[in-house]
């Protein structure tokens, strides 16, 4: 028998006794009956598998639930342990049948809901593989951009603004180096400046005086749930990080109405 059990019982019997006593009507306490594991009482009787302090406990509660007892006619019957118990006995016999058989194997049963898991894990593992190793321009393979396995949130952009988003990103734009590796006539080579005079590039927005003169008010963009480079970053770093999160990247055109050409005060 544990401690704790022993404890436990030995506890029942003083709380059950200190009933008796305190009862308004002791002649209507006379009938009450104390069960109790006569195990608890031999093991302090001849002090087995009990440490000092535990063995001294239960010897006060004893001889606490001793004297309460002599306050009134209180019967204390001692009945067997859990031996020859009909119910015990089946669930020893069901656990030692348990503990005889193999151990099962710790692979779980297939559900269909773990398939499911499973096949959108594999698709998209898959899809994650192609987009590594599909052949496409070193400018696609941009700062470990992912595909969208869901309704991507620049699809909630307005479409101009959209437009400029997917330019920066591809370099395919109004920008100097495009036009000059494409031009819209052989004889001639455009060189679309911005309102500051530079020549357009995929990341003047961050380099143009325009902008860096409001710098302070740049939102800070996310990367991978995490925040990206503040503004005070470097351009480059901040640029790449700000073409990930679109909500930044909007709130930078609201901010500065670079793309938009809308005025900033």
């Amino acid at each position: 028998m544990s401690t704790s059990q022993r404890r436990s019982d030995l506890e029942k019997l003083r709380i059950r006794l200190d009933q008796f006593y305190l009862a308004e009507d002791i002649e209507q306490s006379r009938d009450g009956r104390l069960q109790s594991d006569p195990a608890v009482i031999s093991s302090i009787l001849e002090r087995t598998g009990l440490s000092k302090g535990t063995f001294k406990y239960h010897q006060k509660a004893l001889l606490t639930a001793r004297d309460i007892a002599s306050g009134g006619p209180v019967q204390v019957h001692w009945v067997p342990g859990h031996c020859e118990i009909p119910g015990n006995e089946l669930a020893d016999k069901l656990a030692n049948e348990g503990a005889s058989k193999s151990v099962p194997s710790p692979e779980p049963l297939a559900t269909i809901a773990g398939i499911r898991h499973l096949a959108k894990d594999v698709i998209k593992s898959r899809l994650a593989d192609w987009w590594d190793n599909a052949e496409r321009p070193r400018r696609y393979a941009f700062d470990d951009l992912q595909p969208p396995f869901q309704c991507p949130s620049e699809l909630m952009m307005p479409r101009g603004l959209l437009h400029h988003l997917l330019a920066a990103r591809s370099g395919h734009g109004d920008f100097r180096a495009y036009h000059q590796r494409f031009p819209f006539r052989p004889e001639e080579s455009r060189d679309p400046r911005c309102r500051c005079g530079e020549s357009k590039s995929t990341a003047h927005a961050v380099y143009c005086r325009h902008n860096t003169r409001i710098r302070h008010l740049w939102p800070i963009p996310m990367v991978n749930g995490d925040k990206g480079p503040a503004p005070t970053a470097p351009a480059s770093a901040y640029w790449h990080a700000l073409l990930q999160d679109s909500c930044a990247f909007s709130r930078f055109d609201k901010v500065t109405g670079f793309f938009s050409g809308l005025p900033t005060s």
